[in-house]
């Protein structure tokens, strides 16, 4: 990348403005960084691939606490002397291609294509996958969906299909050419029971219609993305508040928990009138189009649902964390509720688990800040299986379920736990006395 230094290329007052120089500049996105008090866009050249030796680039800055004043800075201009050398790829080839790597009983790990047409660049659909990668979608039925533009040629997405197993990890069935991610049909037979992808309306629009039983799961971390990005709707000094709002109200582990608390935070929010922009996109956005993003909406999906891992792996570290919990906790505080299921306090708890479960029941919180002090103050474990603390919930499993199977005699401690509880020696010899201090 050249060293050469930014310069200013203008300062405009609406990002409208902005956008008419960098269409004239005829650059593109491809990074939004997130500074501590200003948003950067950086862009460069459209045709970046075609043109490697082009090494134009744009920031605009948008300051948080002057919206009316963004700067344009750029280096470096356009160099579309040397163009990457390309192959032309026909539809009678394509076809070809694929005719050509179709299922072979002989090939395990091959790729292949099972299902394909390709009619035109607007009319196309081409699967690839592999025998073990198909034969995985018959162990789950959380289907993961995303595209992506910046592997393919022609622009045209490439469809991502998968799932996730107990440790977190993504297993893919296969990807696939589509002519755009508004919208696309199949025949391939497939029972799922959630549907997990980001804001896409197309991928929205495919699940009602081909997976209408499936619930419509939204990722976190697209949702995280996008708020930040709405931030400008908020004062600078209310930011960080509504940003904690939003990680507590994500860690409900149920529906009826999450409808009281949206209740909850949009009462909140209403006494501020410098944020209500903000809240009605957050509404219309994230409540009203696309509300399952918190971690109930499919709690302990992999967990309890995936093929792949029956059971989430249990390292030695957090064996040995959930064998200290075990030592540590008061026996006389851990509630069993029904079933397998129990509740116990939280290292900050505020109250018992016979009144954090008197609330639970009766759900009637009088201000959002209350209903997250209750959340956090005990949680919902059973044994080696779920637990609605934060860790519990972003990882399936954590050391209050797997230290509460081990008070129920559920769980076989390693050996190896027990001799690092005792930790090394000082070291050999005798302690070195203590100096007396001089008098002066």
């Amino acid at each position: 990348m050249s060293s050469k230094e930014y310069q200013i290329l203008k300062i405009v007052k609406t990002l409208d403005e902005a956008d008419v120089i960098l269409k004239e500049y005829n650059v593109s996105k491809y990074r939004t960084s997130d500074l501590s008090s200003s948003t950067k866009y950086s862009y460069r050249c459209s045709n970046y691939r075609k043109y490697p030796l082009c090494k134009i680039e744009i920031q605009v800055y948008v300051d948080s606490n002057h919206l009316t004043e963004i700067k344009l800075m750029y280096k470096n201009i356009h160099c579309h002397e040397q163009r990457n050398t390309t192959t032309q790829c026909t539809i009678t080839n394509f076809n070809q291609w694929c005719i050509n790597h179709k299922y072979d009983e002989n090939s395990i790990h091959s790729t292949f294509v099972p299902y394909y047409y390709i009619n035109d660049i607007n009319d196309i659909f081409v699967f690839f996958t592999t025998k073990p990668l198909l034969k995985d979608t018959q162990l789950s039925s959380l289907l993961q969906v995303d595209a992506t533009y910046k592997l393919t040629w022609n622009e045209l997405p490439l469809l991502v299909f998968g799932s996730s197993d107990a440790d977190r990890h993504f297993r893919p069935f296969g990807v696939a050419f589509v002519p755009s991610d508004e919208g696309h049909e199949n025949q391939r037979e497939y029972i799922v029971h959630y549907v997990m992808a980001d804001g896409a309306p197309g991928i929205t629009r495919a699940q009602k219609e081909i997976f209408p039983q499936a619930r419509r799961l939204m990722c976190w971390a697209h949702v995280a993305r996008k708020c930040r990005e709405h931030r400008k709707l908020v004062p600078t000094g209310k930011w960080q508040q509504i940003d904690t709002d939003i990680h507590d109200l994500q860690l409900c582990f149920s529906d009826n928990i999450f409808t009281q608390g949206v209740s909850l935070v949009m009462k909140k929010w209403s006494t501020g009138p410098l944020i209500q922009q903000f809240q009605q996109y957050f509404f219309d956005q994230w409540i009203d189009k696309l509300p399952l993003w918190y971690e109930g909406a499919a709690l302990n999906m992999p967990l309890t649902n995936n093929g792949c891992e029956s059971k989430p792996s249990i390292s030695t570290d957090l064996e040995l964390l959930a064998f200290k919990w075990s030592n540590n906790i008061d026996k006389l505080r851990i509630l069993h509720w029904f079933d397998s299921w129990y509740i116990i306090p939280s290292s900050n708890s505020f109250i018992t688990p016979a009144v954090w479960l008197q609330m639970y029941q009766l759900q009637q919180w009088i201000s959002f800040d209350e209903f997250v002090a209750w959340l956090k103050s005990c949680w919902l474990v059973c044994p080696l299986s779920s637990c609605t603390c934060p860790s519990g919930l972003k990882y399936y499993i954590y050391k209050h379920s797997i230290g509460l199977s081990m008070l129920l005699n559920k769980y076989e401690v390693n050996g190896k736990t027990h001799l690092q509880l005792l930790s090394k020696r000082r070291g050999k010899g005798r302690s070195k006395r203590v100096r007396t201090a001089l008098l002066t």
